[in-house]
């Protein structure tokens, strides 16, 4: 799960993400929170996260009960040592888990990401193609520039007649 999350974080640009898994061979974390006397989870990924330059931190938890498997993610900030996100998500198989712990991570950092905004000019060839955004139908083609929230974004265009084009942008 570790690296599905710091993928997907760095796939959505303003991120620069690191993981347990890029940690782990550069420091012993529990000899660490032993050296700086930590006496809780939150103030010691503080800690360690402040020593490595991090604003914020992902927490996450993987757990199967009976065959369904329950995503629990936490956005620490690192200046606060508060948690100032949550999310969850459960699937009844690891390949579905897979699929649902990207788009957990983007619900988890929207509110860093709407902070964070742009713009999307979508040119289409035919006039009258509907034009989606994240599933959204936000107009017809030909469209105005659309001030959108930075990170990644699904993009539809849908014409009677006409194959679907389906595309992921990113922006910043």
């Amino acid at each position: 799960v570790d690296g599905i999350l710091t993928e997907s974080l760095d796939q959505m640009g303003p991120f620069r993400a690191v993981g347990e898994r890029d940690i782990a061979p550069m420091l012993d974390f529990e000899a660490e929170k032993q050296k700086l006397g930590c006496t809780d989870d939150v103030s010691c990924l503080s800690e360690v996260a402040g020593a490595f330059g991090a604003d914020y931190v992902v927490s996450a938890t993987l757990t199967n009960a009976d065959g369904v498997y329950l995503l629990q993610l936490s956005l620490l900030d690192i200046a606060k040592a508060s948690v100032i996100a949550r999310e969850r998500r459960t699937s009844d198989s690891k390949a579905a888990m897979l699929d649902v712990s990207a788009t957990a991570v983007e619900a988890l950092v929207r509110p860093l990401l709407e902070a964070r905004s742009g713009s999307l000019s979508v040119r289409v060839s035919e006039e009258g193609a509907t034009i989606k955004i994240d599933r959204r139908v936000v107009g017809t083609s030909p469209l105005a520039v659309l001030p959108l929230p930075a990170g990644v974004h699904s993009v539809d265009v849908e014409k009677v007649g006409f194959i679907v084009a389906s595309r992921d942008v990113q922006v910043m």
